[in-house]
């Protein structure tokens, strides 16, 4: 008899420790979101102005902005297949860089207090116009990334979760 009841207490911690996991798998994700836009709301951000497509040994000019307008100062990081390069942005926000190579262009711009942002271009020997524009990337963190609804640590705890109680109480 005692064996029952040890059994069954077991069994209810389980499930109280299966309920605590699922309920922190469900709120904390939204809890580190909330945290996120609170912070980001606070917080400008860069942009980059570039081309989809540069021509070799023709200049590309990169603008970095942000919501007060150009953002002169700034680092600017040409990364290519034979090493990387970097100017800083002129008063006007603008860097400038001359490829010498076909390939994938890597533009990185950074500045104290922004997060950084980057994008890519195709270097090509002629210019393509049927190539869409690139499309600059937001500085990626844990919490923006659970945020897409892709399935991550918290959904693989809540599944855990979900069989340890199946499984408690189905061996009861």
């Amino acid at each position: 008899m005692k064996s029952m009841e040890f059994g069954w207490l077991l069994g209810t911690s389980l499930v109280m420790v299966t309920v605590l996991v699922m309920v922190m798998a469900i709120t904390m994700p939204a809890l580190a979101q909330s945290g996120i836009e609170e912070s980001g709301a606070d917080q400008d951000v860069l942009s980059l102005d570039v081309p989809g497509v540069a021509v070799v040994n023709q200049t590309l000019e990169v603008l970095v902005t942000s919501r007060e307008g150009a953002v002169p100062g700034a680092i600017v990081f040409f990364t290519t297949r034979y090493g990387n390069f970097q100017q800083k942005t002129d008063e006007h926000g603008i860097a400038r860089f001359t490829p010498n190579a076909t390939n994938k262009l890597f533009v990185l711009a950074h500045k104290e207090g922004y997060p950084s942002v980057e994008a890519v271009v195709e270097v090509r020997e002629i210019a393509d116009p049927k190539i869409a524009e690139p499309q600059a990337t937001a500085p990626a963190d844990a919490a923006t990334e659970m945020s897409t609804g892709l399935p991550g640590f918290g959904c693989a705890a809540l599944i855990a979760a979900m069989l340890i109680a199946y499984l408690s109480i189905r061996n009861r």
